[in-house]
């Protein structure tokens, strides 16, 4: 396992132990379903309710990470992703 994988590992466990109620999307959230790590990831995504958006984005940021512009809407589909990197 690479650094940034470590460090984005790290910043789940941190995240959890705030007791927020997060959940996992994408890659990463594939990952845990299946219990390894299946590729590099770039970003993390998560779902949070949006009362606790604010002390994630601050335990997030605090760790250095930023946050993704929101995806756009093309029709029924979205243009990109948003996440931490």
């Amino acid at each position: 396992m690479g650094a940034a994988e470590q460090e984005q590992l790290e910043a789940i466990v941190e995240v959890t132990a705030l007791g927020l109620e997060v959940w996992l999307r994408g890659g990463r959230a594939m990952d845990f379903f299946l219990g390894r790590v299946t590729r590099p990831h770039r970003d993390v995504d998560w779902f949070a309710w949006s009362s606790d958006a604010g002390r994630l984005a601050a335990a997030l940021t605090g760790r250095g990470y930023e946050l993704l512009p929101e995806p756009r809407m093309i029709g029924n589909s979205t243009s990109c992703a948003a996440g931490w990197i």
